[in-house]
């Protein structure tokens, strides 16, 4: 499984990647404060952490054959929303 964390600075999206949610969340000063719990969602979210700061989980996708749980920040989530 992939994580993925889209972050957007003043001029650009960038998004880092990490097959371990923790070493990825350390990286951005984030917290994962617990396991998703909406059984709205699809299958493979639920269950997967909740990242302070951040919108997600959200389903991104296949990638190398593992899938892609993928996390946006405000910021971020307003430009790829529009």
């Amino acid at each position: 499984m992939i994580f993925e964390f889209v972050i957007a600075d003043e001029n650009r999206l960038n998004v880092t990647s990490d097959e371990d949610i923790h070493s990825l969340a350390a990286r951005h000063s984030r917290d994962i404060v617990g396991p998703c719990t909406n059984h709205r969602l699809r299958p493979e979210l639920r269950g997967q952490p909740i990242v302070t700061d951040m919108i997600g989980p959200m389903w991104g996708g296949i990638r190398d054959g593992q899938p892609v749980i993928r996390y946006e920040d405000s910021e971020a989530y307003s430009r790829l929303s529009t």
